[in-house]
């Protein structure tokens, strides 16, 4: 469960770390990405789409469905080597898994 956490807790720190501004930072084909300006946006509940149905298996081999966390906050952090917004936040999510678990 404190890996589910923090999983959750990534995600969304990750979705406001690389939401908003187009500007293309290029350094070489390595390292480019596409930076963020900080920016969060909020959907009222009443304009929320329902959660597609997502599901798969963990490293450790258990069974894990969104739906399994309905009602509860639930964070995904979506991320790859090559986004530097990404590796940037990866200290910042580390810490708060020390804190929260």
């Amino acid at each position: 469960m404190p890996l589910l956490s923090a999983a959750v807790l990534a995600t969304v720190l990750a979705l406001t770390g690389c939401a908003g501004g187009t500007e293309i930072q290029t350094g070489g084909e390595e390292d480019r990405f596409i930076s963020g300006d900080g920016s969060a946006t909020v959907f009222e509940a009443g304009d929320r789409v329902p959660v597609p149905e997502v599901g798969g298996t963990t490293f450790e081999g258990d069974e894990l469905a969104l739906a399994d966390y309905e009602g509860r906050i639930l964070v995904l952090n979506v991320w790859a080597s090559w986004c530097g917004p990404c590796r940037a936040e990866q200290p910042v999510l580390d810490e708060v898994f020390a804190e929260y678990g």
